[in-house]
């Protein structure tokens, strides 16, 4: 899969603000070619980290990578607050066959939907991720992106347009 194809997959397009949260420099340089130089990313390391920092808005996108049950709601809450009503968390999770191989997370499906839901928001669309180079991360266990995303975004009864 080429950056572009994947960048499209997620709606990121030219002068949006994307956050990043928990991936580190994974998608970055894809995100900025995605977004021009009109656009804005920032990559943050946890959802506390972005609840403080106010001054930078709000996001069209944030991008999630998922490590653990624990505390996804709350995170999802957070991370609610910080989208525009029109904007999407990308909730980053490792496919069935691998978790729970070389250490990578055991987060399912389900335990996003559900946190999801406690939080205010509904999933609309998952995108598999698993062909793409760039969500390859040295540091972990996972070489070949073995991931997919969840798309998350407020209900649209819920927000202030009501289309």
């Amino acid at each position: 899969m080429t950056a572009k194809a994947l960048t499209e997959k997620l709606g990121l397009k030219p002068g949006h603000t994307i956050f990043t949260i928990g991936g580190g420099d994974r998608l970055l340089e894809e995100i900025g070619e995605a977004i021009g130089e009109e656009g804005v990313v920032f990559a943050l390391d946890s959802p506390p980290v972005l609840e403080k920092a106010t001054a930078i808005g709000k996001a069209h996108a944030i991008l999630f990578w998922v490590g653990q049950v624990e505390g996804l709601q709350a995170a999802l809450q957070i991370l609610r607050r910080r989208i525009r009503e029109d904007g999407a968390i990308w909730a980053i999770i490792t496919k069935k066959g691998y978790r729970g191989q070389e250490g990578l997370p055991r987060v399912k499906e389900i335990d996003i939907i559900e946190a999801a839901k406690g939080a205010g928001l509904v999933d609309v669309k998952v995108a598999s991720l698993s062909e793409s180079l760039s969500l390859r991360d040295p540091v972990r266990t996972d070489p070949e992106g073995r991931g997919y995303a969840l798309k998350l975004v407020i209900p649209r009864h819920l927000r202030r347009g009501r289309w």
